[in-house]
């Protein structure tokens, strides 16, 4: 029980002040991440040692595993920055597990698939945390965001019709189908089409007009995504094919004469990783909240 406490304990500091330098900074330390994968192995050894329960240990290496191919899939599908992805491999060690001593304060839940409740928890509040994050920000930009949106927009004349004829051709269908559950479905497909384009055109004109972020290369940070490619004498320095900055990299643009560098600036994502934390140990699966 006391492993669990000290688990608890180092994985929700860690996941505070990772969230508290991902808002100021779109930063997580590297020491803070390469901290947490030791101090959860070495806790569950000592555990596993002292009690002789090498099952609590080999989860916590299972959970390592699992979310360290996850960390590296969302990485380079370009979701997650390095500082989120090496923050999953820590939780992975550390919460694979569901603390014994909240059993008797909250929902009990199975320790072997723990992880995968915080998972889907995970991207369904991050889900609907991006589309706040990213309504805020056009608000903030909301003369660029208008003007923008109106030109993307009126760009996908062709798409936008052929979206609205298959929805009425479904609403269509929906009201000459006499079974109820038919209708449900139909309706629901027209809905989903519908939702679909416009949140896709919405994402997509708010990354193209309120993250990108013109800044001086003296404040580039290793991992900052540069969204031009940069040469210097016709040698490819960086650009938007790479996966975040290298120090090399930052090192050349600051010998050379180039001033300033367009990087997109992503969404702060550590805070979702918090709010799924607590949902998941205090009620278990997100969906229990919304039914």
């Amino acid at each position: 029980m006391v492993i669990d406490v000290l688990l608890l304990i180092i994985g929700f500091s860690a996941l505070i002040i990772a969230t508290i330098t991902d808002i100021k900074t779109r930063e997580v330390p590297d020491w803070l991440n390469f901290s947490l994968i030791p101090a959860g192995v070495g806790l569950r050894l000592i555990h596993a040692l002292i009690f002789n329960d090498w099952m609590y240990f080999f989860y916590g290496i299972i959970g390592l595993a699992v979310f360290v191919g996850l960390a590296y899939l969302f990485y380079y599908a370009r979701q997650w920055g390095g500082g989120d992805s090496k923050l999953l491999m820590g939780i992975g060690v550390l919460f694979a597990t569901y603390p014994r001593f909240l059993l008797n304060y909250f929902n009990p839940v199975l320790n072997w698939y723990f992880l995968l409740i915080f998972l889907f928890n995970l991207l369904l509040i991050g889900a609907i945390y991006a589309i706040i994050w990213s309504s805020y920000l056009a608000v903030k930009n909301w003369e660029k965001f208008k003007a923008t949106y109106k030109k993307y927009f009126s760009s996908l004349r062709i798409f936008r019709r052929i979206i609205l004829f298959i929805a009425a051709v479904l609403i269509i269908a929906s009201f000459a189908n006499a079974q109820i559950e038919i209708k449900i479905i139909l309706l629901g497909l027209a809905l989903v089409m519908f939702l679909s384009f416009h949140l896709m055109v919405f994402a997509k004109v708010v990354e193209s007009c309120c993250m990108f972020k013109n800044i001086p290369v003296k404040k580039l940070t290793e991992g900052d995504w540069v969204v031009k490619e940069v040469k210097i004498k016709g040698k490819y320095i960086c650009g938007p094919k790479d996966y975040g900055l290298t120090k090399e990299q930052i090192s050349k643009l600051r010998k050379s004469r180039i001033k300033n560098v367009v990087i997109k600036e992503g969404i702060p994502f550590v805070p979702s990783f918090l709010v799924a934390m607590i949902i998941s140990l205090v009620w278990g699966n997100f969906i229990y909240l919304l039914i």
